[in-house]
């Protein structure tokens, strides 16, 4: 899922928090675009994409282009004819577009597809759950519930 960006606590996450991975990649949005050049920043399950500037850099404005939502999606490695190393993410009900990302390395795109995928909704919803039950295990309340009250 992609949706433009405008919220301020958006902005705030993808200016100031530590990212769980980022980098520059080359992107397109459909298989008959141009790439350009994006500056991608990994939060969680958003990924962030910003303008870059003559020299690779995010652009003096640091306000991201867009944002991806990592759920319901796949991400896989793409044959393309026109860049030797170039991966896709498909979103569930858009089976016939891709978002289409070249990197200069296969390590690089094997790295984002990892990092992507580690990073999705259901895996992160998955290890939540994975460590509420150790929690419970443990003899430990929930600490969500809790704090709930």
């Amino acid at each position: 899922m992609k949706f433009h960006f405008n919220e301020v606590a958006l902005r705030h996450t993808a200016q100031s928090r530590l990212p769980d991975r980022e980098g520059r990649l080359l992107y397109r949005s459909s298989s008959k675009g141009t790439y350009r050049e994006r500056w991608f920043r990994l939060h969680g399950n958003l990924l962030f994409y910003f303008r870059t500037n003559d020299f690779g850099a995010v652009s003096s404005d640091h306000d991201p282009v867009g944002v991806f939502v990592l759920a319901n999606f796949t991400v896989e490695m793409e044959q393309a004819v026109d860049r030797p190393f170039v991966f896709a993410i498909t979103f569930e009900g858009e089976e016939g577009r891709k978002h289409y990302f070249s990197g200069q390395l296969m390590q690089q795109c094997l790295d984002w597809i990892g990092a992507l995928q580690r990073n999705s909704y259901e895996a992160l919803r998955t290890k939540y759950e994975s460590l509420k039950r150790e929690v419970h295990r443990l003899g430990g309340k929930d600490p969500v519930k809790e704090k709930r009250r």
